[in-house]
């Protein structure tokens, strides 16, 4: 009897610490989806964030697991379930693309009119002067939690939990309310107008102009 008990408490302790980590994947994945404004964008994006869960339990995978993978991706991220294209799929005012694929007609037709720069490159690179499209993972836009933020002569810097730091440029007026906990906020860094860059915060109205220091 000892036997068999030491044994369930030794496949318990093997066990345990795997969905502990993917529950923990699960909920900062969805984290991601608070970048998007449309409700059904972001219900089927939770929808996908739950993918680990479902690899555990044998299950099919979900039908948005593709679309958002993107999101989920950041550097050195690897996927469970479809290769990455590195938070990428849906910017929050656009509908989702597999990673990799071309933004359609639409887009393209939109990107032409409004100056629109949407050049996918690796994550690490976006917001570099020099970023160019790479063989691997390629992005048009970052979604992270914050790690710090500070303000100087009314404008903010802000750095990323994946190492980015973006400062908001000197012709923004706009001036965050920010009052809690850097990491209480999830940002994302899309592509704007004329090759500029917007971050938006979740819960913001307002996109700030900013540019990538480092």
């Amino acid at each position: 009897m000892k036997v068999l008990v030491a044994t369930a408490l030794g496949l318990a302790s093997s066990v345990l610490p795997a969905v502990a980590d993917s529950r923990d994947l699960v909920l900062e994945r969805i984290s991601r989806c608070y970048a998007l404004t449309d409700t059904r964008q972001y219900l089927e994006c939770v929808y996908g964030a739950a993918q680990p869960l479902r690899n555990e339990l044998g299950l099919l995978p979900a039908p948005q697991a593709n679309s958002f993978a993107a999101l989920f991706a950041r550097p050195g991220f690897q996927p469970v379930y479809a290769p990455l294209g590195a938070v990428s799929p849906a910017q929050p005012t656009n509908p989702p693309r597999r990673p990799g694929g071309s933004p359609g007609i639409v887009s393209s037709l939109v990107s032409g009119v409004m100056g629109i720069r949407m050049t996918r490159v690796p994550p690490e690179q976006f917001g570099l002067r020099n970023a160019h499209p790479g063989s691997g993972i390629n992005v048009d836009h970052i979604t992270a939690r914050m790690s710090e933020y500070s303000f100087e002569t009314g404008h903010f810097t802000v750095t990323l939990d994946n190492g980015q730091v973006w400062k908001q440029q000197r012709g923004d007026e706009h001036n965050p309310s920010w009052n809690k906990s850097a990491v209480s906020y999830v940002v994302t860094v899309s592509y704007g107008a004329g090759g500029s860059f917007n971050l938006t915060v979740a819960g913001d109205r307002e996109p700030y102009k900013v540019t990538r220091i480092r």
